[in-house]
């Protein structure tokens, strides 16, 4: 998807499930940004972030399509931060 679609208020499921990979994997494996800041990048507020992060561990136990989309992201994610330079959370 385009950024501006991964912005946009639509609820596609497209759009919405690479909405909930990126806060849980911005917020859990990564560097822990706050919900509000996530919501300010992606032009929601900060209970929706919330939400989103509840939803996306429900689906992670319970939906095996939602759970290998999140992990080619999780890896296209940890490929393109070390090729740019940066670190995944836990990594030396």
């Amino acid at each position: 998807i385009t950024p501006i679609q991964f912005r946009s208020s639509r609820r596609y499921r497209q759009f919405a499930d690479a909405r909930k990979a990126f806060y849980y994997i911005c917020r859990e494996e990564l560097y822990e940004f706050t919900c509000e800041r996530l919501g300010m990048y992606t032009g929601k507020n900060h209970s929706t972030v919330v939400i989103a992060m509840q939803q996306t561990r429900k689906l992670l136990k319970t939906d095996s399509n939602f759970r290998a989309k999140y992990n080619t992201i999780r890896s296209n994610a940890k490929v393109e931060l070390h090729r740019k330079g940066y670190a995944w959370k836990g990594s030396t």
